[in-house]
Parts: C-alpha cells; structure tokens; sequence
C-alpha cells in the first residue's frame, strides 16, 4: 500500500476539515438523540450479540519489539503514542491478512508522510505545529525567525523553547489508509456518522475505529488527550474493544459513546459498503 502524504494543498486541507467537523457534529447529534429514549435504545442494543475473532491484532506487548522503546517521529514512542499507528495496521491487514507487516517499519512511514504532530511548549511557541518526522534546528529557526537557534541540538531547543510534546496522530491518517485500500474518497466516504450506522455495521463484522478521550475512557481526568480503539463485535450491551495499549476488553455502548463524545469525535468505517445496511 502507498500511503499519501499527510500534507495537501490549504484547499484541499479546508475542505476535509470541514467534512470532519460536520461528521463529528452529526455523531455526537446522533448520540444526544440515543440518550434522550436510553432506556429504550440501550434496551435494543442489549439483544445484539456479534463476536469476531481476528488473528492479526497488534499490542504495545506483541513480541515484535519492546514498542515502549522505540522512538515514534519527533518525540515518544510507538507503545507511548502509536494507537493510530496500532489502528491503521489492523485495517492493513483485515485488508491483507497474508501481508508480512512490520509495526515498527510502518510507525516510520506514518511519521515520515507527515501524520505525526508535535510542537514546543514554550508560551510563546506552542501555538507553532511540526508535522516533521525528526527535529531540525534549521527549519524551527526559520518557523519562529530565530536564526540563533540554527544550529541548536534538541536538548538546547528544549531550554530555549520548552520541552518538545507530541499533539498525536493525525485523523486523516486513517481516512486516507481506508481509501487507498477500498477506492473511495477519504473523509467524506470513510466516516460513520450515527450511532445507528456504527451498530448495524459492527453488529455484522465490520469493524469501526473510534477516537476515544482518555480522561473519560480510563475514567481518569489526570489521562488527557486522544487515544484511537477498534470495535470488533458485541455483546449484553458491550462492545468488543481491540484497545493496542490493554489488548481485547468489553466495554458499555454507554460508556463507549461518551468517550467518543467528550471530546474530539471521530469514527471510521473500516470496510466501506456502499448500501444501506
């Protein structure tokens, strides 16, 4: 698979942009509308039980490599930052499941396309954002108009700018392995955009990535930021969450929703099926 490059032209980036925010919105609408009858709905939703086993799901424990240790772009590592990267290898591979596919080796090509976001945390500098795959003392000059810092190592940026922290993996990412791998436009055909939608196409085998807060998922508001699940099957009202940091958990619909709700929306349609189901 050839993955595009991260960066496209400012109309381009405007128009999915856009296309995101309206299907975030249209979600978390979906969701308001779930809760108003939840007795009802969940009631429904209790009576499906879709379980499916897959063979290819990738941890930060797979013996591959030790991931905790592994550098992931500009700052942290695969096991510390790679959900999206642990995502899109599971689509890869409901796609090819016979490929011979390297966590480690992808992570890189993920970073050096321009899908991993980072920036320094400076107060006058971390509105600035890289999407550079390692830190170049020449190109952070230029960004900022500070041609003393041209030759500066990452240790002394850090002292002059603040520590360098990662912003996360890009949601187009993911769009853009489900089109280059089905055909269809990215964001516009790739994005589920009701929790209808997401239940009847995880109830038949397809699987759905979902973009969850960490402070409300792992009921920990110490947890901030964004972390990227799969949904592989349901059960008594849980969904089948393939999570790359835990491995296989059951979670509440409930719970699930408000994680995907409370923050940043995303959810991807893995396998693009062009009827209604």
């Amino acid at each position: 698979m050839q993955l595009k490059n991260m960066w496209v032209p400012k109309e381009e980036h405007d128009t999915r942009l856009f296309v995101h925010n309206v299907a975030a919105k249209r979600f978390k609408e979906s969701v308001k509308d779930i809760f108003k009858n939840e007795k009802d709905n969940f009631r429904f939703f209790d009576k499906i039980n879709a379980l499916y086993s897959y063979d290819f799901l990738f941890t930060t424990s797979s013996d591959e490599n030790c991931y905790s240790l592994l550098p992931f772009g500009a700052t942290n590592t695969i096991a510390g930052a790679g959900s999206g990267v642990f995502a899109t290898a599971f689509i890869r591979r409901l796609y090819a499941p016979e490929e011979k596919f390297h966590i480690t080796k992808w992570a890189r090509e993920v970073a050096d396309k321009g899908y991993r976001s980072w920036h320094f945390t400076g107060e006058k500098y971390k509105s600035e954002i890289f999407t550079s795959a390692t830190v170049n003392s020449a190109e952070v000059a230029e960004r900022f108009g500070l041609p003393e810092v041209s030759r500066c190592s990452k240790e002394d940026l850090e002292i002059k700018l603040g520590k360098i922290e990662g912003i996360g993996v890009s949601y187009f990412l993911i769009d853009n392995v489900i089109a280059e791998l089905t055909g269809v436009n990215p964001v516009t055909m790739t994005r589920i955009l009701s929790v209808d939608e997401l239940v009847r196409k995880v109830a038949i085998g397809i699987p759905a990535v979902i973009r969850v807060e960490n402070s409300v998922y792992h009921n920990d508001p110490g947890m901030v930021g964004g972390h990227y699940v799969v949904l592989i099957g349901m059960t008594n009202g849980q969904f089948v969450v393939a999570d790359s940091s835990i491995g296989i958990l059951l979670m509440s619909i409930k719970d699930i929703l408000k994680a995907a709700t409370a923050g940043r929306c995303a959810v991807w349609n893995c396998v693009y099926v062009p009827k209604i189901l």
